[in-house]
Order: C-alpha cells, then sequence, then structure tokens
C-alpha cells in the first residue's frame, strides 16, 4: 500500500473519530440529569440518555441545544464533554454559540478549546462559523413558530 493511500486512511479514521456525528453517545455510557427552561418558556425536565453536537434525548424527548440559554447550554454540556478533549470542547463552543444570547460565553469557550493541545485556528473558525449558523437557523426557526 502507497504512503498516500496509508495517509488517506489514516485521516479519514481520524476525521470519523472527531466529528461531532462520532460523540454521539451511546445512551448506556450517559445518565445526567437535566432541568431547564427553554426560550420559549417550556420547562423540562428528566434524565438525559444520549447526545450529539446539535442536542440531547432523554424521557422527556428531544432538546436541542440552541432552543436553551447559553448558560444552561453551557452548565449541561460540560457535565457531557471531557474538557481536555479539543474535538469535544469545540463542539461545546459550537452548541453554546448556536444558542440566543451565546455569543460572549461562545466565544469565551472557543478562547478555552483553541488553547488546547493540537487544536488548529481553522477548526476553531470552522466551529464558529457553524455556531452562528445553527443560531441564524434556530431563530428563524422561532419566528416561524410565532
Amino acid at each position: 500500500m502507497s504512503r498516500i493511500a496509508r495517509f488517506c486512511i489514516v485521516a479519514a479514521l481520524a476525521w470519523q473519530a472527531i466529528s461531532p456525528a462520532a460523540m454521539a453517545q451511546d445512551p448506556a455510557a450517559v445518565a445526567v440529569p437535566l432541568r431547564v427552561k427553554q426560550v420559549d418558556g417550556k420547562s423540562v425536565s428528566g434524565t438525559i440518555s444520549g447526545w450529539d453536537a446539535t442536542g440531547c434525548t432523554g424521557d422527556f424527548g428531544r432538546v436541542e441545544w440552541s432552543d436553551l440559554k447559553a448558560t444552561d447550554t453551557n452548565r449541561v454540556l460540560r457535565k457531557l464533554v471531557n474538557e481536555k478533549d479539543p474535538a469535544q470542547m469545540l463542539l461545546l463552543g459550537r452548541a453554546v454559540l448556536s444558542t440566543e444570547d451565546g455569543q460572549k460565553l461562545g466565544e469565551a469557550t472557543l478562547r478555552e478549546a483553541s488553547r488546547l493541545a493540537g487544536q488548529s485556528r481553522e477548526a476553531v473558525d470552522a466551529a464558529r462559523a457553524e455556531g452562528m449558523d445553527a443560531s441564524r437557523r434556530a431563530a428563524e426557526r422561532r419566528v416561524r413558530a410565532a
């Protein structure tokens, strides 16, 4: 096998390992209590059984991170992510930025993520762009629902 082919395989495996979809948690591995109020005023409480880059599921159904206040998203996700893992900290920053009031806290979280070893500026910028785009889409969804 050529060096280029080996490099491509290793790169693909590494990308799959750090992609947000790969971070979705096994329900047996997660049991974090959730008690929050969504931005629309609806209270949500229960136990988280799984989570991914855009939200969490549990006995309460599905909740999107962008439907919570930034402080709640930050508090809940910090119980779920490994704060020493650069990819998971980028996911945290992206999720906080996706909230309607998450600009300041999300930027602070991305700065924290950028200080971790192995974090590229491009990855931080991509997480920032994804978070801001998710925030915009959530705002549009709330306007349509009103």
